[in-house]
């Protein structure tokens, strides 16, 4: 309740001769002040609760503050459900512009998961994106640049674009020291690596479709050389427009395909062998310096959610084995053809359900691409069965004795899959055009 007239509003005591009095309270000369900073007020105050304020004072205490560039608000103002805002920071804020470009956007647009949004189409050509971490770009700008193939690298991943011969040599390196500090004991540094100027010249050597996102391709051809014996040589194959992280990423993805070949595991899997070299690309993308951070953490996501049965569901397989048995003992399991695998959680194995092909036309499409192998399919159908049937058709362990009723034709079947990974990756020796002493290989590693 306010004070009596005869007593201060601040300090409640008998008023003297001289005293203020302002919007129905009274006050000492002394005790005339600003509830917010405590200073003398002048005749323009503003009440609150019982209480007198600077205009200013009053201002940034009680009025609204705008939820775009957070000044008070003191005039008319726009609301939406998260604030208010002035009338000019509504417009900018609720209108959109075109992250390429800077113009306003009008209609629809693309967006992607960098937080880009752009016009559909830039100087008459569509909108691309960047082939290494699909941010928004478009030819001709100076955001982007198209490489010699049509294909779009943005200004980031350009900023550290692998391009010479040195560059290549110090990420080789740097990947073969990294794999050695988990437990590899030998990977050959004197492989031969290049880059490929052609998108569609890769896919064609590695037999993939036309619009296919191939970055890396390793051919190892054997040579018997008096003095020697038996060698292997590597030659590795990566796309051109890779920042170093992703550069270093798929050299990582080859050098294990030379891990596997110099190791004569013929008796993986299609799967287990791309699945673990997919770890190898893993292991760098974790490792990246904070500057490629982001790059890496879109990459591992892509990887993550790979739905191919190989580079996807192989991944992840294998990526499980490896939480549970460490580097050493996975190469260990890796190099041992007895050994039996334990079973993968089904909620590991894949990013999504993956539906099988339900038309022939369908089925033979994909048979035709290679993104199925007969075990794969074989495989694919078994787990389905299996989870319709429920426990019951639970599969007989390694240990059990075959039944007579049943002949299991998973020996053929291992052996197709096997016979294609070795003419897959075990190229005839091609005619030498330096002589027949061969080109110089460097560093040899004797096959006993």
């Amino acid at each position: 309740m306010p004070a009596p007239p005869n007593l201060c509003s601040v300090c409640n005591r008998r008023l003297g001769p001289q005293a203020m009095r302002v919007a129905g309270m009274a006050f000492h000369l002394q005790c005339y002040l600003c509830a917010a900073c405590g200073k003398t007020l002048d005749k323009s105050v503003y009440p609150k609760a019982g209480k007198l304020y600077h205009e200013s004072c009053y201002q940034q205490r009680f009025l609204p503050r705008c939820g775009h560039c957070r000044q008070v608000i003191t005039a008319a103002y726009n609301k939406d459900a998260q604030g208010r805002y002035h009338p000019e920071c509504y417009t900018q804020l609720h209108q959109l512009f075109c992250s390429l470009c800077s113009t306003e956007i009008q209609g629809s647009y693309l967006y992607d998961h960098w937080g880009n949004k752009a016009h559909s189409e830039h100087q008459g050509q569509p909108t691309g994106q960047c082939h290494v971490c699909a941010r928004l770009v478009a030819s001709g700008l100076a955001e982007s640049r198209q490489l010699s193939d049509g294909r779009l690298l943005c200004q980031p991943c350009a900023q550290s674009e692998v391009q010479d011969f040195q560059a290549i040599q110090a990420a080789k390196l740097a990947v073969i020291a990294r794999l050695q500090a988990v437990g590899f004991e030998y990977i050959p540094d004197y492989v031969k690596a290049s880059l490929s100027e052609d998108q569609q010249l890769l896919n064609q050597r590695m037999r993939s479709s036309p619009t296919a996102n191939i970055h890396g391709l390793t051919r190892t051809v054997e040579r018997q050389i008096p003095g020697y014996g038996l060698i292997l040589e590597h030659q590795i194959q990566i796309i051109s427009g890779l920042p170093r992280i992703a550069f270093m990423g798929v050299m990582a993805h080859e050098l294990l395909h030379v891990w596997i070949h110099e190791n004569q595991l013929r008796h993986l899997s299609h799967a287990q062998v791309e699945g673990f070299c997919n770890l190898g690309s893993a292991l760098i993308l974790q490792q990246a310096p904070s500057e490629d951070q982001a790059l890496a953490g879109v990459l591992l996501r892509r990887m993550a959610e790979d739905t191919d049965l190989a580079y996807g569901d192989g991944y992840r397989q294998l990526a499980w084995h490896l939480q549970q048995l460490g580097w050493p003992a996975l190469l260990a399991a890796l190099r041992d053809p007895h050994y039996v695998w334990p079973e993968v959680p089904a909620e590991v194995t894949r990013a999504r359900e993956r539906e099988m092909p339900s038309s022939p036309t369908a089925r033979a499409a994909e048979t035709k691409t290679g993104t199925f192998s007969a075990q794969e399919r074989l495989q694919a159908l078994k787990q389905k069965y299996q989870q319709a049937a429920g426990p019951a058709a639970s599969v007989r362990p390694a240990s059990a004795e075959p039944s007579d009723k049943a002949p299991a034709p998973a020996a053929e079947t291992e052996s197709e899959a096997a016979r294609k990974v070795r003419e897959r990756f075990a190229q005839k020796a091609r005619p030498n055009p330096k002589g027949p002493q061969g080109p110089r290989l460097g560093k040899l590693k004797k096959k006993k």
